[in-house]
């Protein structure tokens, strides 16, 4: 068996292990996430860019940023006068992945329809996923009561929650924070606790691969 296979079943065996001790966080992380609709076409750029762009940014902000930039650029608008508008919504990396998008829709503005169809599609797709977290957060909060009489502390169930979004959708702390309801900061030090209560299981696994 390669290497790489052994760890990600290492990965695995370490994670079952952990939720024998942490009941609460396999509860929560277990959540069954909306698939994106349609699927992520990898050979566009616009897909691509917009895609990042909520991967960087709260949902909100990231559609109320692209539909003013539309509505900027259906206006006629100068590029200078649309990027003011992205230094005030978002981050270098993501204001310079929309100022792609918006690139290519100068050049083909027949894309603009296209970029208003993948925008509301992946913004309801991200609504989506944070009303099914939330959703089962609040029924993992209830179980436990059920079993324990005692009120969980959902900020410590959420550990295997944020590494899932964090893997499997590449999204960053500041898009998870909205998701969660939390600071990106509050998400930042969330994770951080749970790669701390982790990495023991990790290391003891990890120590029979070498």
């Amino acid at each position: 068996m390669p290497n790489d296979d052994k760890k990600t079943t290492c990965i695995r065996e370490a994670i079952v292990l952990f939720e024998l001790d942490y009941p609460c966080d396999s509860c929560v992380w277990r959540v069954l996430l909306p698939n994106y609709k349609p699927h992520l076409d990898e050979n566009d750029p616009l897909e691509r860019g917009i895609q990042k762009v909520f991967q960087e940014t709260p949902a909100d902000v990231a559609k109320a940023a692209i539909d003013e930039d539309v509505q900027m650029t259906e206006q006629g608008k100068a590029s200078t006068e649309i990027d003011q508008v992205l230094t005030k919504r978002l981050n270098r990396s993501t204001r310079l992945t929309l100022e792609d998008v918006l690139a290519i829709v100068r050049n083909e503005p027949t894309q603009l329809e296209n970029v208003k169809a993948i925008t509301l599609a992946r913004w309801q797709n991200m609504k989506a996923i944070a009303k099914a977290v939330n959703q089962r957060l609040l029924e993992c909060q209830k179980q436990v009561e059920r079993e324990t009489g005692k009120r969980p502390n959902l900020s410590e169930c959420q550990c295997l929650l944020i590494l899932r979004l964090r893997i499997e959708l590449d999204l960053n702390y500041n898009a998870i924070g909205a998701i969660i309801g939390k600071t990106e900061q509050a998400t930042r030090q969330a994770a951080h606790r749970c790669y701390l209560k982790m990495r023991p299981y990790f290391k003891r696994c990890l120590s029979r691969v070498h």
